[in-house]
């Protein structure tokens, strides 16, 4: 798991780290919006990313990383992300419904740079906005995982009030 301030990275760490490459820095940039052109997400959007991810050894003992999930917490309007998601997939975006939310998946496949940050193939990208200001992104299995992870940790906090009420 990665967790990162993604509002100070495109905003201070980047510019500052490629100031002296500025064609690099244009390509980070580019890539960001590329994203957001083919999913409606834009990664700047985010104050912070916590990022899950399966590394898996291959039997030619390469390492490949597998089942990128992103749980995305910003200042984002929930209606607007999903308007943008279904323009840039152009019909294509499906809605499913797991634990009272709406999960939103775009068949992608292609190789694409998540949030414009990490190059992987994606087949299918969903998302989920877990309340106003999260939303989860990945594979459509590990976005309603995460929505059963939020249903649980709500589970566990009212049972806590209950049980200091008694």
């Amino acid at each position: 798991v990665l967790t990162l301030d993604a509002r100070a990275l495109f905003a201070e760490v980047l510019p500052r780290a490629l100031a002296s490459d500025k064609a690099r820095l244009a390509q980070v940039n580019a890539d960001v919006d590329a994203f957001k052109a083919r999913t409606g997400i834009d990664a700047r959007e985010f104050d912070t990313l916590a990022v899950g991810a399966r590394i898996v050894a291959l039997p030619s003992g390469a390492t490949k990383i597998d089942r990128v999930t992103a749980v995305a917490r910003g200042r984002f309007k929930p209606e607007a992300l999903v308007t943008s998601a279904r323009a840039a997939a152009k019909g294509g975006l499906a809605e499913q419904t797991h634990g009272g939310k709406t999960v939103y998946v775009a068949a992608i496949n292609d190789r694409i740079k998540l949030f414009g940050l990490a190059q992987m193939h994606v087949r299918d990208l969903a998302f989920a906005v877990l309340d106003q200001n999260t939303l989860a992104l990945g594979e459509p299995e590990d976005v309603r995982a995460a929505i059963d992870a939020q249903g649980r940790s709500e589970e566990r906090r009212v049972g806590k009030e209950c049980r200091s009420r008694w």
